[in-house]
């Protein structure tokens, strides 16, 4: 099974999905990733962002505290413009596990009101990719997985 955020990657080199290439090699960008990723999942939720323990969620994946609190600050300014246009009397949930019959993944926020959906995927790296196709992964597994229309919007 294909990891959505892999795809980006395999569309530009198809021969790095070979048997026994590893997807997840641990780093310290991805650790601070994904500390990042567990405090700003507190926001989404409703916490005050000043009750969030960045310490804590640093020390969890072994990340340096002042990167997590970098790109938490970065992710709680995307959050203030990007809360207001979620679709109205939307379902939020965060972290949300999808899978479809070919691929899978965690989209960070997925939102829907039953016409149209959201989905949300912070980005705390440095290097500027297209991420289109992760999304777009994700959408077509929120569709699969939900049984919404393939003329909605997402």
């Amino acid at each position: 099974m294909i990891r959505c955020s892999s795809i980006p990657r395999l569309l530009e080199c198809p021969s790095s999905a070979a048997d026994g290439w590893r997807l997840d090699e641990p780093s310290e960008p991805a650790a601070a990733g994904s500390a990042a990723h567990l405090a700003l999942a507190g926001i989404v939720a409703g916490v005050d962002p000043l009750e969030i323990d960045l310490a804590a969620c640093a020390a969890r994946y072994g990340a340096d505290r002042d990167e997590v609190e970098r790109l938490y600050a970065y992710g709680r300014r995307a959050w203030a413009q990007l809360a207001p246009q979620l679709p109205t009397g939307a379902a939020l949930r965060s972290e949300v596990t999808l899978a479809h019959p070919l691929w899978r993944g965690t989209a960070d926020i997925a939102a829907h009101d039953g016409e149209r959906g959201l989905i949300l995927d912070w980005k705390t790296g440095r290097v500027r990719r297209d991420h289109t196709a992760q999304v777009a992964a994700y959408a077509g597994a929120l569709a699969h997985e939900y049984g919404w229309p393939s003329s909605g919007v997402i």
